[in-house]
């Protein structure tokens, strides 16, 4: 059976049924809105087996190290699951997969950029359906809440009393990251290809769902990396590149190598953990976990994971974050990947998981040096997504999170690692 005219189609159905689960979602409706990103995982799952089985060509260096990459954490975070072994175990490292099987999926699915403007033509609609509704939010907060009663709607941004709001999104932080990609999109296209008038609305309507939606972290990521872009797109000159590339890493050593940091994470249990930030608090955790059990850590599901809140054995007890008041209603426990990633598959896992998203990097980075003359739509928007998701990701699940902004990176990526493959054939 030939699928190969049809996976663009499937690619496209994929989308569509991920911004339909967003919606469920929000409905609230009941029984099913608590399993959608289970739903979703699932059909992503069976439609790479299809795709995989019938379309896989030969696979070629770029995906190969990726492969190593994720196969190497994986390995890591089981071996740190020595202990108790045991179903959630594999539950989790399932789901820590995910971003890796959207890769892979996009990447054997023979997507080809034809697909690309019915992909902005959803975006747009979706865009605009959702500022309808954080207008609707805004002004008519009762019938909103009437419509979603499965929306947030009683979010302000940390420490005023701004009120935050949701569109088709459950929360203000999904809605966050979505509009942030479609922004990220819309200037990419605009900067390489015809400026057509459709780039300009998405970008309206990603900038006033954006500040709607009050995610200082996700506005402030767009700028950095919206700049990084410009001046790698602007500069022709290998000295200007490498400023960039030197004041970011300096950047990334000066905030882990914070003295203060290290310091509190190894005394974890005689601070005050109540006057310190949620996320704050989980990171020290993950540290001293990681620490403790050098160099693996403490095991899949035990620590900021999604099945680490129904694990009775989770490390949250003994490390004393189940005292503070934000634990039992879980509001932060799964949205700091870093802080899972650093507790549960310790630095050796981090370290991997780490160089996999830079090669990424790196591979889009080399295309875009490669077309420096005439830049190209997919390698400077999986640049700009995948430096923009990393930023994101100290205080988000993104790469174990939703669906839908996941397949949007996941496209440009795997397309950028397709294209890389001339360069580096065996």
């Amino acid at each position: 059976m030939n699928l190969s005219i049809k996976t663009p189609n499937l690619f496209l159905f994929l989308l569509i049924v991920t911004v339909i689960d967003v919606i469920v979602k929000t409905l609230g409706i009941e029984n099913i809105s608590v399993h959608v990103n289970k739903i979703d995982y699932a059909i992503i799952l069976i439609s790479f087996s299809v795709v995989f089985f019938t379309l896989k060509n030969k696979t070629r260096r770029p995906i190969k190290i990726i492969t190593i990459f994720f196969l190497t954490y994986t390995l890591i975070s089981l071996a740190s699951s020595y202990k108790n072994f045991d179903s959630i175990v594999l539950g989790q490292a399932i789901l820590n997969a995910k971003f890796y099987i959207i890769l892979l999926l996009c990447y054997y699915s023979n997507i080809n950029s034809g697909v690309i403007p019915k992909i902005e033509k959803l975006l747009l609609i979706v865009l605009a359906i959702n500022v309808i509704f954080v207008i609707l939010g805004r002004f008519h907060p009762a019938l909103y809440a009437s419509i979603f009663p499965g929306a947030i709607v009683d979010s302000f941004i940390q420490g005023t009393s701004i009120k935050r709001y949701s569109g088709i999104f459950y929360h203000p932080g999904p809605m966050g990251v979505f509009v942030s990609l479609c922004l990220l999109w819309s200037i990419a296209m605009w900067w390489t290809t015809t400026r057509r008038p459709v780039l300009v609305y998405m970008a309206l309507l990603s900038i006033i769902s954006l500040i709607l939606s009050g995610q200082r972290m996700e506005f402030v990521a767009c700028i950095v990396v919206l700049l990084c872009g410009y001046l790698i797109k602007t500069s022709k000159s290998t000295f200007t590149i490498s400023i960039i590339g030197i004041a970011l890493l300096f950047a990334f050593i000066f905030v882990a190598n914070n003295q203060y940091i290290f310091e509190t994470a190894l005394n974890i249990k005689q601070q005050h953990l109540e006057n310190i930030n949620a996320r704050y608090v989980l990171y020290l955790g993950g540290l001293e976990l990681a620490y403790q059990n050098f160099p693996l850590g403490n095991g899949l599901a035990t620590f900021g994971s999604s099945m680490s809140i129904t694990n009775p054995d989770a490390a949250y007890f003994s490390l004393g974050i189940d005292r503070l008041w934000w634990f039992e209603g879980d509001s932060y426990l799964t949205d700091t990947f870093w802080a899972m990633v650093i507790g549960e598959s310790g630095l050796l896992g981090t370290l991997v998981y780490l160089l996999l998203i830079l090669y990424l990097i790196l591979v889009s980075f080399k295309q875009l040096k490669t077309n420096q003359n005439t830049f190209s739509f997919i390698p400077l928007y999986a640049f700009l997504s995948i430096i923009f998701t990393l930023l994101i990701s100290i205080a988000t699940p993104f790469y174990t999170g939703a669906a839908l902004p996941l397949l949007i990176v996941g496209i440009a990526n795997a397309l950028t690692l397709r294209t890389y493959e001339t360069l580096t054939r065996n």
